[in-house]
């Protein structure tokens, strides 16, 4: 792809399958942003993202859930590797926009809550990162709640990561 096609506007995207009773599930489009995106971009392809009915995978993400009582744990890791790092006296710095959009069985959104977090790692650090990765959270669940949907975004390269995950009913 050239330069020039990289000018931030929406493309649509359509997949054909020639075969009857297959039901393919895809994004609308994607936003052709160059790597020094705006943060209007960004929040463009973070909406999108958000919107749609798969994962996306530009930041590899891992989420495991706990009970804790009436709570959610959730213990998640984010891949250092796919974060653009910055190295400045020997630190090692990234941004991540971090979602957690608790939705019911028909896709109703209960709850969104969005942080923006600084990465700022010495040697010793960074070296238990790239192997463990970051983030640890706990929520409490909505009534209702059937699927939790986690969202990592990295500003400087407009990278997403967003695994969507099955919760059965809190009892």
């Amino acid at each position: 792809m050239d330069t020039e096609s990289l000018d931030g506007k929406f493309r649509e995207l359509k997949v054909y399958v020639d075969r009857p009773g297959v039901e393919v599930r895809y994004p609308s489009g994607y936003f052709a942003l160059k790597d020094d995106a705006t943060a209007s971009q960004r929040q463009h392809q973070i909406r999108s993202t958000l919107a749609g009915p798969i994962q996306s995978s530009d930041i590899s993400l891992m989420a495991r859930i706990d009970r804790a009582e009436q709570k959610l744990r959730v213990t998640g890791s984010i891949n250092v590797h796919d974060l653009q790092m910055f190295e400045t006296e020997g630190l090692h710095k990234a941004t991540v926009d971090l979602f957690m959009i608790q939705q019911n069985a028909a896709g109703t959104v209960l709850d969104r809550s969005q942080e923006h977090f600084s990465l700022v790692l010495n040697a010793e650090q960074y070296t238990i990162a790239l192997k463990t990765g970051v983030f640890f959270r706990e929520i409490a669940p909505k009534e209702g709640m059937t699927t939790l949907r986690i969202l990592a975004g990295d500003p400087a390269s407009a990278g997403i990561g967003s695994p969507i995950i099955p919760v059965s009913t809190l009892r």
